[in-house]
């Protein structure tokens, strides 16, 4: 069997979330052990502390500071930027672990970007320049063409997940196993002309990844929730991701639709000269984003649709045994098949759309209609039966 460049792309992939969930990792222990808010100055040093001691392949870090909105922020960095060096050197000698994982990734993600991009790697990924200054800093650089470079990174993963976790998430060890798989455990320099490299091929796919997961790594990534800003907007789900569950596929689907909703809020606001780093203006926004609707789970999606179908079944069962009280018949039999009624109505048309919202408003403004439309006419034929009933109790 033979590899492709698309399977080292996505080794490349793979390495990415790593990554992610590193920085995820050390940041949720910084901000739970310095008690760091959305409006401090830490949070933001912090930010660029991890940009430099833990590189990320596309990002320039060399005008890092320049990328903040808050002036007085910026003024603060600028007046010392040594104080980013300082908290990222700090970070990586706090723990061995953490400068041992770091240079396992830095150095696999050096040698995956020499492999697919020999000659232009450093123009296509601005933040590979960064990455050969940390290699070079470093006392021991791995070995990546070792037979067990991929099992001691795997188990120096594990081992941060274990610790780190509890700040934040902890992944589980099926979804660290598929991340892994995608890392080649060997290779060549470079590829040869044909493009292709001999390589036993892993039963797993990049897709088949835990798609929760993936989620989760996507908005742990994205700048708006490195910087603080959606904690800072108060943004509904988005401001303590540590909350949601993997597993919760529908809820993280709906989140991310919210993120993108409010990166682009947000960024439309900083177009138009808005300080996002300011908290003032970031709960501005959040009470704009939040307008769009409070993001729900799935299982209050389906109770509520159930309820719904409860609901209309009981008035369709009365109504309908009210009408055969109107015909000299038994109600029960009536009311039988008015609940048979009510059950297809709300099988076809309301359980189906209710259950398929993911915000609360949604929902309600579902609910109003389908009452509206299904339940008023039907209570209003059953009055009009009670009456109908009562008439000829007197008079017949």
């Amino acid at each position: 069997m033979f590899r492709t460049k698309e399977k080292f792309r996505k080794a490349l992939d793979a390495n990415g979330l790593i990554h992610d969930a590193i920085v995820a990792g050390i940041c949720d222990k910084y901000i739970a052990e310095e008690n760091l808010k959305t409006d401090d100055f830490g949070l933001q040093l912090l930010g660029r502390a991890l940009n430099w001691a833990v590189p990320n392949l596309n990002y320039n870090f060399t005008d890092d500071v320049n990328k903040i909105d808050n002036q007085e922020f910026k003024k603060k960095l600028q007046q010392d930027e040594d104080q980013i060096f300082k908290k990222g050197l700090a970070i990586l000698n706090s723990d061995p672990l953490i400068e041992k994982l770091a240079t396992f990734y830095v150095a696999y993600e050096i040698y995956l970007v020499d492999i697919l991009f020999p000659k232009n790697g450093e123009k296509r990924y601005p933040g590979v320049v960064r990455m050969r200054k940390f290699l070079f800093q470093t006392t021991e650089e791995p070995n990546v063409e070792s037979h067990n470079f991929k099992e001691e990174y795997k188990n120096l993963f594990v081992r941060f997940n274990q610790q780190y976790g509890k700040y934040g998430k902890t992944l589980k060890p099926e979804t660290i196993e598929s991340m892994f798989s995608f890392l080649l455990q060997k290779s060549v320099k470079e590829l040869p002309k044909t493009g292709l490299i001999s390589e036993k091929v892993t039963s797993l796919k990049f897709e088949d990844l835990n798609k929760g997961d993936q989620i989760l790594a996507d908005l742990y990534s994205r700048p708006n929730y490195m910087s603080g800003r959606y904690r800072a907007g108060q943004i509904f789900g988005l401001s303590n991701l540590s909350e949601v569950k993997s597993s919760d596929i529908f809820f993280l689907e709906t989140l991310k639709v919210r993120a993108d909703s409010a990166d682009k809020i947000i960024a439309e606001a900083k177009s138009r000269g808005k300080d996002i780093d300011n908290p003032e203006i970031m709960k501005e926004l959040g009470e704009e984003i939040n307008a769009l609707g409070k993001p729900i789970h799935r299982s209050e999606a389906v109770m509520t649709a159930v309820w719904c179908v409860l609901q209309l079944i009981v008035v369709y069962a009365i109504v309908g045994g009210i009408w055969g009280l109107v015909f000299k018949k038994s109600f029960f039999v009536f009311g039988l098949f008015g609940g048979i009624a009510g059950l297809l109505v709300s099988a076809l048309f309301v359980a189906p759309v209710v259950a398929s919202q993911r915000t609360k408003q949604r929902i309600q403004d579902i609910v109003f209609g389908a009452g509206s439309l299904l339940f008023v006419p039907v209570i209003l034929i059953g009055v009009l039966g009670l009456i109908a009933w009562v008439i000829r109790l007197i008079f017949f």
